[in-house]
């Protein structure tokens, strides 16, 4: 991620931040919604 980042003249922390935030939040919802789906079926 610092390629791009260093690209578009952007702070490289900030930039990856966002990264491991969006893949913090979008892990957590799919285990949200495999535990949901595990206790609605059985």
């Amino acid at each position: 991620m610092p390629l791009p980042a260093t690209a578009l003249r952007a702070d490289t922390a900030g930039f990856s931040n966002l990264l491991i935030t969006t893949f913090v939040d979008a892990t957590g919802l799919i285990i949200s919604l495999l535990v949901a789906r595990l206790v609605l079926i059985e």
